[in-house]
């Protein structure tokens, strides 16, 4: 039980420091940001912290359902939100590495407090967190990862509406007065109507929270874990589109939707390479990889048309939401083995 204690004190330091370093991108709109030593609180770190938080309890009553110990439920929380902190930390710096050299200077990246985080750089560092506590304290990764998952939907989705407070997470402009109300558009801070996408980006994480529940319960094992990767990738492809924020990309490509691609290929090929081995190849399993690659075509497509081409862009959305569901069908319908079917 004190084991426990300490753990759980470690956590909530953890999380006042989640609070402090991940600052707002602009003053908050309720107030000013509250000093603390030499960093600020803002209401978006506010709702960092309050998200890890509700992530935590959420993780370890899950973890409770699922006979998980509370000493592991709480080390892995501990090792994937360390992991998670600083992934999205090195690959934000990564990417705009030529940048902060000349701008800011190398001893940018160390500050952590200065901002500059990814969303995908979180989820590999979180992976990467939990599968090095597992090796170490040889402990089952599947379980734990499972476990995790809808916890990490949960913080996400709060994460996102704590958006509302800065600059973040805005899209397209919505100049037909009559579509100028929420949850269609909000005002900026210039007085403009903007699409909400940190709104929309918030229910789908809400929904894959519940979906990665039911995989948790009704799943084969690791079927959580795989169900929350590939709904943050495949609803990010789509949503980090639509934002007109200080999103990184290469050119007109989005990182988020590219780190994406790679995620959805890296389930799909485990999966099929899973799925081969235990029955040999069979149609479906060539099909699933060439259907993949097809659709990440039709991606690129939409992509160009949206600003080269004369084509209703509901349209175009419409038509990436289709290949969307696709990919997602290729990544998830792995087929059932060829001695269950004999079976």
């Amino acid at each position: 039980m004190r084991s426990a204690i300490v753990r759980a004190v470690v956590l909530a330091i953890l999380l006042l420091i989640l609070a402090l370093i991940v600052p707002s991108s602009t003053p908050v709109s309720i107030g000013e940001s509250l000093p603390v030593g030499p960093f600020r609180l803002t209401a978006y770190g506010a709702c960092v912290a309050a998200g890890a938080l509700l992530a935590a309890l959420f993780v370890v009553w899950l973890g409770k359902r699922r006979n998980l110990r509370l000493n592991v439920a709480l080390d892995g929380l501990l090792c994937g939100a360390a992991g998670a902190l600083l992934g999205a930390r090195l690959l934000y710096c990564a990417v705009m590495i030529e940048s902060i050299a000349i701008d800011f200077g190398l001893a940018f990246i160390p500050r952590l407090w200065e901002g500059g985080y990814t969303l995908f750089g979180g989820v590999a560092g979180g992976l990467a967190g939990l599968a090095l506590y597992a090796r170490i304290g040889k402990k089952p990764l599947k379980p734990l990862l499972d476990v995790m998952a809808p916890g990490a939907a949960l913080f996400l989705a709060i994460i996102r509406l704590g958006e509302c407070f800065t600059t973040q997470g805005l899209g397209f402009f919505v100049d037909d007065a009559a579509l100028q109300w929420f949850p269609l558009a909000v005002r900026d801070v210039y007085g403009y109507w903007a699409a909400p996408v940190f709104f929309y980006e918030a229910l789908a994480a809400l929904l894959t929270a519940a979906l990665c529940v039911v995989m948790l319960f009704r799943g084969k094992p690791g079927m959580s874990a795989v169900w929350f990767l590939a709904l943050l990738s495949l609803s990010q492809i789509m949503l980090d589109s639509w934002r007109h924020d200080e999103y990184l990309r290469f050119g007109f490509v989005h990182v988020n939707q590219l780190a994406a691609v790679a995620v959805l290929g890296m389930l799909l090929a485990a999966s099929v390479w899973r799925r081969v081995r235990q029955s040999g190849w069979n149609a479906w399993q060539v099909v699933r990889p060439v259907l993949f690659a097809a659709l990440i075509g039709v991606l690129i497509w939409i992509e160009f048309a949206l600003d080269k081409s004369n084509i209703d862009n509901a349209v175009l959305y419409a038509v990436m939401t289709v290949a969307l569901i696709g990919m997602g069908f290729a990544v998830l319908r792995g087929g059932r083995p060829l001695r269950d079917r004999k079976g």
